[in-house]
C-alpha cells in the first residue's frame, strides 16, 4: 500500500501542472499510431514537466509512448 500512494501522490502532482486533459494525450498518441488502441495511461512528472506515459497496443504488440501535459 505504501508503494500505492507515493504513485498517487506523485500521478496527482503531474496533473497539477497538466494544462492537457489525458484524453487528449491519448488521443494525440492514438492518431500518431494509426491501427493502435490505448490500454492503459499513467500521468508522471518527468525532470519537473508533467507527461504521460501510454501504452498502446496494435495486434499482439505493445508500444508506450510518452506525451507531454503541459
Amino acid at each position: 500500500m505504501p508503494g500505492d500512494l507515493k504513485e498517487a501522490t506523485e500521478q496527482k502532482a503531474a496533473m497539477a501542472k497538466a494544462k492537457v486533459p489525458l484524453l487528449s494525450a491519448t488521443e494525440t498518441a492514438v492518431n500518431a499510431n494509426a491501427g493502435s488502441r490505448a490500454v492503459s495511461i499513467v500521468s508522471e512528472l518527468k525532470n519537473g514537466q508533467a507527461t504521460a506515459e501510454v501504452t498502446l497496443l496494435q495486434g499482439t504488440t505493445f508500444k508506450k509512448v510518452t506525451e507531454k501535459l503541459d
